[in-house]
């Protein structure tokens, strides 16, 4: 019986997930975007290998900003990427591997009828205060949706109650955020933190309005006042505070390192503090050593290369064919003022 061939033919579409666009693309530069689809436009037509600056060409870019791109999706955990001896870069879509694996693990909240909200009104006294207490700060009354929300977090997330009081107030006082929708967010960021006591909900408050500061000193610094950070700033400085765990005063010292840059910008401080933590360096005299040996390889470099330079010059034939004329003319009117 004779075989099948299939013939490979190019797609016309490119498959996103739905993980990509609910979860990273609103976070992402725009440009790191057209990276992330390009690849998947070669992953997906079976293309095994492509210039970087082919990548550059076709989308625009410098080939800088594609590597930083491949980088940035490294961090996201979308891509595995390793780069050979030779420069050359391998990468393999994570999301790809792990998509069905997302999909089955997603919990999902149970549906409450207008019996259940019945039931819990009229027979759990917690609740009903707690209901109560929302409507105050949320200076509306309730509708099904609404109880909807404060059920799941009271009955499916099981919050301790004091920590859910303390979630409202923090949500609508120092966030100043009046939707269910956040607040229901922020109920099951706290679950999966762990945060089921008074002192761990005020911990996490203290560090997120610690990491608020310091990301409004950032914009301050660069001479950011009138805005709150981009999507994309954000996610930068949420890295150095709480994936690389860079100190406030090493970010203070990298933001004193641009003062004389124009128009400086969160990416390009960036830059600087992803070239410390590459380099292990965690603490401020690690770093300040570190950029003072750095400067003194410079200031030497450039003290060679003038000496070379002199050096050329000295060795330049036109200096010595100048020099020679010179003799000669000088010879010339010595002998005429022997005559």
């Amino acid at each position: 019986m004779g075989k099948l061939f299939i013939l490979p033919k190019q797609q016309n579409f490119v498959l996103i997930g739905y993980d990509f666009i609910k979860n990273h693309m609103p976070f992402s530069d725009g440009e790191f975007v057209k990276v992330y689809i390009y690849l998947k436009y070669l992953f997906q037509n079976k293309i095994e290998a492509v210039e970087i600056d082919r990548i550059s060409k076709e989308l625009n870019l410098l080939e800088s900003d594609v590597v930083k791109a491949l980088e940035f999706w490294a961090q996201r955990n979308l891509i595995r990427l390793s780069k050979d001896v030779d420069g050359n870069f391998s990468i393999e879509f994570l999301d790809e591997m792990f998509a069905s694996e997302k999909v089955e693990n997603v919990p999902t909240p149970p549906v409450y009828t207008t019996e259940d909200l019945s039931r819990f009104f009229e027979t759990d006294e917690k609740f009903r205060n707690l209901l109560e207490f929302a409507q105050k700060q949320y200076c509306r009354t309730f509708n099904k949706s609404d109880i909807d929300v404060l059920l799941e977090i009271y009955d499916w997330l099981k919050l301790p109650i004091e920590v859910i009081y303390l979630l409202i107030n923090y949500v609508t006082i120092n966030k100043n955020n009046k939707n269910l929708k956040f607040l229901e967010q922020m109920a099951i960021k706290w679950k999966e933190l762990n945060i089921d006591s008074i002192e761990k909900a005020e911990e996490y408050i203290r560090s997120q309005e610690d990491t608020s500061r310091i990301k409004r000193l950032v914009l301050q610094y660069l001479g950011i006042y009138n805005r709150a950070p981009t999507k994309v700033e954000d996610e930068i400085m949420n890295v150095w505070i709480n994936d690389w765990k860079v100190p406030e005063d090493v970010i203070m010292y990298a933001l004193s390192l641009v003062k004389n840059v124009n128009n400086p910008t969160v990416s390009y401080v960036n830059g600087i503090i992803k070239r410390w933590y590459e380099a292990g360096l965690k603490d401020l005299e690690s770093i300040k050593k570190f950029e003072l040996e750095n400067a003194q390889k410079k200031e030497k470099s450039k003290k060679q290369s003038s000496n070379k330079k002199s050096l050329r010059e000295e060795r330049d034939p036109s200096t010595y064919t100048a020099l020679e004329e010179l003799y000669k003319k000088a010879l010339r009117g010595n002998a005429n003022d022997d005559e």
